[in-house]
């Protein structure tokens, strides 16, 4: 059977982050023009990178859930790079084609970031609804869940009050929020995209160092791999600039 290979390499603006991407052979052809197949991932054509998992896959599900080889297909995540997802949530929708009756599709869990990224915008983009809609076209009606950020901290909630945890799942609701604001400013030509990507990440830093004054720096390393004091990326600023934001009515 065919296999799906994950790979990943740091970004400019924060090394300690990577951007993801989707092959169907073990190796990267150190060229500019990738060999069938590639998933982009809101990204470019990358020369090398780190191999970090594969698993069995449906290519040709993998191939209806995103196109190969096409760098504006995003799996069906809606409106442009950073609105409802990033390069990680494309990978987990395109990985989505390795699940097996015996078990979950692998994802992009184990990339540096993978954890911030997930927490912003969930395991494969905001919206169930539309993520679930997307995959139907591939495969018909489907019952499925699209973990949130909430999700992040399955591992430690026992560990915390219900009233620690309600705290934090407000930081979580202010964060989102505080993001559709800015989403909007994008959309509508207040800021622009470079604008926008910094100030996402800024926002998610604040929100997260927040978060890391309830649950203290132990478990923050343990949910995010990374310590409280370290910069948090989940939108790459670069990309960004060259998106293309939509400009809403007023």
């Amino acid at each position: 059977m065919a296999k799906l290979y994950v790979w990943k390499r740091p970004v400019d603006i924060n090394p300690k982050v990577d951007h993801t991407m989707v092959t169907d052979y073990p190796a990267l052809s150190g060229s500019e023009v990738p060999a069938e197949n590639y998933w982009y991932c809101w990204g470019g054509v990358h020369k090398n990178g780190t191999n970090f998992n594969s698993a069995d896959a449906d290519i040709d599900f993998a191939s209806c859930i995103s196109k190969p080889n096409r760098p504006k297909d995003h799996a069906g995540i809606p409106g442009p790079y950073g609105i409802h997802g990033v390069c990680q949530q494309v990978a987990n929708r395109v990985l989505y084609a390795t699940q097996s009756d015996s078990g979950k599709p692998i994802t992009v869990e184990g990339a540096n970031g993978y954890k911030s990224s997930v927490f912003m915008y969930g395991v494969y983009g905001t919206g169930t609804p539309d993520w679930q809609s997307h995959l139907s076209g591939c495969v018909g009606p489907i019952a499925m869940t699209n973990d949130d950020g909430m999700s992040v901290f399955a591992s430690i909630a026992d560990q915390f009050s219900s009233e620690a945890m309600n705290n934090v799942s407000s930081i979580h609701n202010e964060l989102l929020a505080e993001k559709e604001k800015l989403d909007k400013k994008v959309m509508q030509g207040e800021i622009n995209g470079e604008e926008f990507a910094n100030q996402v990440n800024q926002l998610i830093e604040t929100k997260m160092r927040e978060i890391a004054d309830i649950i203290g720096e132990e478990a923050y390393i343990k949910v995010f791999n990374q310590s409280p004091e370290e910069p948090v990326t989940v939108m790459d600023p670069e990309i960004a600039k060259n998106e293309v934001y939509t400009v809403l009515d007023a």
